[in-house]
């Protein structure tokens, strides 16, 4: 009796050590995926932005056209309470600028997860290049104006090149909003510049040049839900070469038919419920597989789609 209750009060403490080390660890991986960086303020100042937090910001910058406009991401950033959200522009470049927070919904296949992320627009008075640098304070961006050559200033005409084969859609929309259910071509070069970000967001680099095969599986679909805009992207195993952007009424729905490619998704209606998109439904046919995007209300500023290699992804904007 007295050797069995000596080996219990030394075991005790082990147990009781193990046991609290992994309550601290699963504690302590709880508040790493809750922590969030704090945006505290912004400085706007001859054509160099400052943002500061409590830590080095890690971001993602694009330019887009019509209007012509900055846009700087940053993940799992929360704005301070008192942090300005607006304000007019400094120097030549920067007309004005606004800062705000958003939820953006990712999914796969197998589940659908919500980041807090924060986005800073800042409307350009002319064409310019930015760096964007993580900072011991937040991150700091600097603006340079493009000079444009005699070379750059003639006319010439726009070919699409290479990395945006087979080709890029785009739906007519009218000046009310409603889509006319018919792609138009040929694009604009403000369409090329967007269409050219939306590729080195799924492709991550320059591509190679060489065609790759017809595809002939889809193979997987992931999709990212933020304020005012929807994207698809669909992965096969070769190159989408044949396909057909529509849209469809009642309820209005953006629809691509993949000629030649059937799907190997392990579903077949995905329910996204988020903003304008109701849900995603993939439908095989003998010749075709049918990829429908189902939205609320009867209205979209536009819709298109853009092939690479063994990618597509399908924008839509509100």
């Amino acid at each position: 009796m007295i050797i069995r209750d000596y080996i219990k009060r030394a075991c005790l403490p082990g147990t009781l050590l193990a046991l609290l080390l992994a309550v601290s660890q699963c504690q302590t991986v709880e508040m790493e995926q809750t922590l969030l960086t704090i945006i505290k303020d912004i400085e706007v100042k001859d054509n160099q932005v400052k943002i500061y937090a409590n830590r080095p910001l890690q971001s993602q910058a694009f330019i887009l056209t019509e209007p012509l406009r900055l846009i700087i991401d940053i993940q799992n950033a929360d704005l301070a309470a008192n942090v300005a959200k607006k304000g007019e522009g400094s120097g030549e470049l920067i007309k004005s600028w606004s800062l705000d927070q958003q939820t953006i919904t990712m999914g796969t296949e197998e589940e659908t997860k919500e980041t807090v992320a924060a986005r800073l627009t800042i409307a350009l008075a002319k064409n310019a290049t930015y760096q964007v640098a993580s900072e011991t304070f937040g991150l700091g961006l600097k603006l340079e104006e493009v000079k444009k050559t005699e070379e750059e200033s003639r006319p010439e005409k726009m070919e699409i090149p290479k990395e945006l084969y087979p080709q890029i859609q785009k739906l007519s929309v009218s000046p009310a909003g409603q889509p006319t259910g018919q792609a138009v071509m040929p694009i604009t070069p403000g369409d090329e510049k967007e269409a050219r970000q939306m590729l080195n967001e799924i492709a991550g680099q320059t591509p190679a040049g060489e065609r790759l095969p017809a595809a002939s599986l889809l193979q997987n679909l992931t999709y990212k839900s933020q304020p005012g805009t929807f994207e698809a992207i669909l992965t096969g195993d070769g190159e989408f070469k044949n396909y057909k952007l529509l849209s469809l009424d009642l309820p209005l729905r953006i629809a691509i038919d993949l000629y030649g490619v059937k799907s190997r998704l392990g579903k077949t209606v995905y329910q996204v419920n988020k903003d304008r998109v109701r849900q995603i439904r993939v439908g095989s046919h003998p010749n075709k597989t049918r990829f429908v995007i189902e939205l609320t209300g009867k209205t979209i500023k536009d819709a298109r789609v853009v092939s690479i290699q063994k990618k597509m992804v399908i924008r839509i904007v509100f």
